[in-house]
């Protein structure tokens, strides 16, 4: 069974992320998308989105440069956790 991939408009929903920053992501190599549409347009899967918070949560400095939010994500969520949180959230999300 293929994963149900999203579009970015759809991950800017799910997430509260804009669009542009998702882009910013997408060019720094934090969220890469997972494929894109012949048009050009680019597709996530709740794997793309999971290997996104792996590395956020792992890399502080990281969490610094994009911003006090992360860094706080970063330094109150033990990954353990926030990994399991994340992939519960996701499953639900991709069965509608």
């Amino acid at each position: 069974m293929n994963p149900k991939k999203m579009m970015i408009h759809e991950v800017a929903k799910l997430t509260g992320i804009t669009i542009r920053t998702l882009h910013y992501y997408d060019e720094i190599g934090l969220l890469t998308p997972t494929a894109k549409t012949a048009a050009g347009y680019r597709l996530y899967d709740d794997k793309a989105l999971e290997r996104a918070m792996d590395r956020l949560l792992g890399d502080p400095d990281l969490a610094e440069r994009l911003g006090r939010e992360a860094a706080q994500i970063q330094k109150k969520l033990a990954p353990e956790r926030v990994n399991g949180l994340w992939r519960e959230y996701f499953e639900r999300i991709m069965e509608k």
